[in-house]
């Protein structure tokens, strides 16, 4: 993980993919926090703003707003230590199955069963001690609490990864709201499993 954290966003550029901005600046405030450098909060809020939909030009909009931002917001919340607010973010993500189910192909594909953006930033709040209080299936329980962990051999000793004491709260990341159903089962009353979801 630190060695992928380490390779630096002007490769990533000139991979020969090309991606809308916002992405390389999330990939940028995910190394920051792994590798424990300055400036994540700033880099998170960059990110943020660069999601919004006049800034995509790559990416299809239903993708951004729907999979692609989810992440964004959940880690939004952990950096807070926003307990309640990082439930709900993980709620309202999961809740989003119509974009998975919307056709056969999709369905059966990883994306179809796995919240696999959710599934990350919730497995680093989970090495950090944060209280994750929501059970899906989107969300396996044996990954997040690593029954199913199988050792590297680049990194034999896996490392928790702190709550940063020194993140200050971001701003700039509510959109409007939609409501997309889903099953999602919350531990404690605080997830707010019966709300509606966070915004699209």
């Amino acid at each position: 993980m630190t060695e992928l954290c380490e390779i630096p966003l002007d490769v990533l550029r000139a991979s020969g993919t090309e991606y809308d901005e916002f992405v390389y600046l999330w990939i940028d405030a995910l190394q920051t926090y792994w590798l424990e450098r300055p400036g994540l909060s700033d880099k998170l809020v960059a990110a943020i703003e660069a999601s919004y939909a006049a800034n995509i030009q790559v990416a299809d909009m239903e993708l951004v707003e729907r999979i692609l931002y989810q992440p964004l917001n959940i880690f939004h919340r952990f950096l807070r230590k926003d307990r309640e607010g990082f439930n709900q973010a993980l709620v309202e993500a999961l809740e989003i199955k119509v974009y998975w189910t919307a056709s056969e192909k999709r369905e059966r594909s990883v994306a179809g069963y796995l919240a696999l953006g959710p599934l990350a930033i919730a497995c680093l709040a989970y090495d950090a001690a944060f209280p994750i209080e929501v059970e899906s299936d989107y969300l396996p329980s044996e990954l997040l609490n690593r029954a199913c962990l199988v050792s590297s051999p680049h990194e034999p000793t896996a490392r928790p990864r702190p709550l940063l004491p020194s993140a200050e709260p971001c701003s700039g990341s509510s959109r409007d709201s939609r409501q997309h159903g889903l099953a999602v089962t919350a531990r404690s009353t605080s997830a707010g499993a019966g709300s509606s979801p966070w915004s699209m």
